[in-house]
């Protein structure tokens, strides 16, 4: 009998050990700061969003891909009036124009096989504004992209005059963002 409660102490103590040795891991276990956003300039010009690889398997076969989203700046803006003073805080001075960008969109997915050859598919088109989505709060910044966070796109009808109107449909990466190349 005294034996068992020695041992079920001695657990005890061991479980309790390794939760309190856990802990003070994952408390020292220094996470890199994101750099700081990139902010989508007043008059932009064409650019590049490349994610973070994937991989994923589909019929037994293991696959890796990234998604680059190729950006091109139109003549289209998005107002929105509930966000405009919002807007003028984040730029730090606000906009001369006002409202969001409007970008024309093309999706296209770089898969490598098997073989380890890379395919590029074209796989969607449409308009959009661009916002760096901020996490599980999912809020977002305005005209923004950062590297190490998702990237979140609201598609956008537009023609007749210079101002574009959000549908609601909201696209977010499927990785985070790894690199913004300018001018591609």
């Amino acid at each position: 009998m005294k034996l068992r409660k020695i041992g079920l102490g001695l657990g005890g103590l061991f479980l309790g050990g390794l939760a309190l040795g856990s802990t003070i891991f994952l408390a020292k276990k220094k996470t890199e700061p994101l750099p700081p956003p990139w902010w989508i300039p007043e008059k932009p010009g064409p650019f590049s969003i490349l994610t973070e690889e994937m991989e994923w398997t589909h019929e037994d076969q293991h696959l890796r891909s990234h998604l680059e989203y190729s950006c091109q700046p139109t003549q289209f803006r998005v107002y929105n009036l509930l966000n405009l003073e919002l807007y003028r805080v984040q730029r730090e001075g606000g906009s001369k124009e006002g409202g969001d960008p409007v970008f024309h969109i093309t999706l296209k997915v770089h898969l490598w096989g098997p073989d380890q050859k890379v395919t590029a598919i074209e796989d969607e088109r449409f308009y959009a504004t661009i916002h760096a989505h901020r996490g599980k709060t999912g809020t977002t910044l305005a005209s923004a992209v950062q590297v190490g966070r998702y990237v979140e796109f609201r598609k956008c009808h537009v023609g007749g005059a210079l101002n574009g109107v959000e549908t609601g449909e909201r696209v977010v990466s499927m990785a985070p963002v790894k690199e913004i190349r300018l001018g591609y």
